[in-house]
């Protein structure tokens, strides 16, 4: 009940972001199950396309409040897609960046220290700024997704 009643209390734009967020990565979580993830990043940015409705709300905000509310976005409804980790939000965060017209990328590091098991992970650069999967300091970068 909480829950709805917060949702209630935000924006219509606020909403909209969620509802976009959502989409994004139950098909980023259903896509890398059976798509390499390029297919998986073309098929997004396909379907990430913002409507002009939302496109018009986008001009209007300032280059940080746009990206900041997409990572909240996609951090606030993750939790209600299963099995989602840092690549889905990596995949879906991406989408919606650049659908608003920033220039985003992928990045995947890996860690491994002696007597523990091998880690990977994948944040979200927009700019010079991590803006999803931080921190990353413990992670030596492998590579970067870039279009």
């Amino acid at each position: 009940m909480r829950r709805l009643k917060r949702l209630l209390e935000l924006s219509c734009h606020e909403r909209r972001l969620l509802i976009r967020a959502y989409g994004l990565l139950l098909a980023a979580r259903a896509g890398l199950w059976i798509l390499p993830l390029a297919d998986v990043r073309r098929q997004l940015m396909r379907c990430a396309a913002a409507p002009e409705g939302v496109r018009e709300d986008l001009e209007d905000l300032t280059e940080d409040l746009m990206v900041n509310q997409v990572v909240w976005a996609v951090g606030a409804i993750s939790f209600l897609v299963p099995r989602t980790n840092c690549l889905t939000r990596a995949v879906a965060a991406e989408a919606m960046l650049r659908s608003a017209g920033y220039l985003s990328s992928i990045e995947f590091g890996i860690e491994q220290e002696p007597g523990r098991s091998f880690a990977a992970h994948a944040w979200v650069r927009c700019g010079d700024r991590i803006v999803i999967g931080g921190p990353h300091e413990r992670y030596a970068r492998l590579s970067r997704f870039e279009r």
